[in-house]
């Protein structure tokens, strides 16, 4: 399977992180000098490697998919962004909502970009719109700003209706 790199995201010095939905494995690269996300969601292990290898590097430079396999295989058990057991969720708990580590991670794949209300006077719409307004046009703008791998994946909280945490 070939995948594609998402766009300004290819040579970023990265490593690989995985995150379980509903039972199934995805593995992501992610730049953690620039809080990156620099892939699709994978879930093969050996198209992983092979995307590594291609577009990722390590500070010392590119490496073979080898090196990247074991790397993978590291990302299976261990995180540098979450404690163990962190990246594990269900549909039932995406449905609940979404906590900070989540909230995060969408921001690192969307790069950090996208103004939820960039065509509206942010003071007015405050006081003119309730909470579940506010809710709701913010999962619509992050959920339009993941790639369709991620909003597929993460689906059931983006049609839940439920809270996205607010900023600390």
């Amino acid at each position: 399977m070939t995948v594609i790199p998402l766009v300004d995201r290819v040579g970023h010095v990265a490593g690989v992180e995985s995150i379980v939905v509903d039972g199934r494995r995805w593995y992501f690269g992610m730049d953690y000098g620039s809080d990156l996300v620099v892939s699709p969601l994978v879930e093969d292990s050996g198209d992983m490697a092979e995307f590594a290898a291609q577009y990722m590097a390590q500070s010392d430079g590119m490496h073979d998919v080898a090196y990247w396999a074991d790397q993978v295989a590291w990302a299976d058990e261990n995180s540098d962004l979450v404690e163990p057991g962190g990246n594990v969720y269900d549909s039932a708990t995406l449905a609940a909502g979404i906590d900070y580590g989540l909230l995060y991670l969408f921001g690192a794949v969307t790069g950090w970009e996208g103004d939820v209300f960039a065509d509206d006077n942010w003071d007015e719409i405050s006081e003119s719109l309730d909470d579940a307004e506010v809710q709701r046009r913010l999962r619509e703008s992050l959920a339009s700003r993941l790639p369709a791998d991620w909003a597929t994946v993460f689906a059931p909280f983006f049609q839940s209706g439920n809270e996205i945490p607010p900023k600390v």
